[in-house]
């Protein structure tokens, strides 16, 4: 049964989906889609954070974004993560090439990640 609240949720999603589109269109707005990779959306979120963004609407805006490329969205979502992941254990290995007595940031002890 739709109520009130629930037609508010949705039109208010639809909001911020429609403003995380306009400042994304603003950086990438003549690009195409074939030629948006990785590298376009680091320089979004580098250039957002640069006008003082919450890195947290930031992340969202991505999310909207790579949402609507579609497949080749997904692509880029999951290449991002490989480099998150990545980054992250490459600074939990020490210079001697041995890893870290010291948990990653964020992971509690005996923590799985999945």
């Amino acid at each position: 049964m739709n109520t009130f609240a629930d037609y508010r949720q949705r039109h208010k999603s639809v909001n911020f989906a429609r403003h995380s589109i306009d400042h994304v269109k603003r950086y990438l707005g003549k690009v195409m889609i074939v030629d948006i990779a990785e590298k376009s959306v680091i320089d979004y979120q580098t250039l957002r954070l640069k006008e003082s963004a919450a890195p947290k609407l930031i992340n969202e805006e991505v999310g909207v974004f790579v949402r609507l490329l579609g497949e080749p969205g997904d692509v880029i979502r999951m290449r991002l993560r490989r480099a998150k992941g990545a980054e992250t254990h490459r600074s939990a290995v020490s210079s001697n090439g041995l890893a870290s007595q010291h948990p990653a940031p964020g992971l509690a002890k005996g923590s799985v990640v999945n």
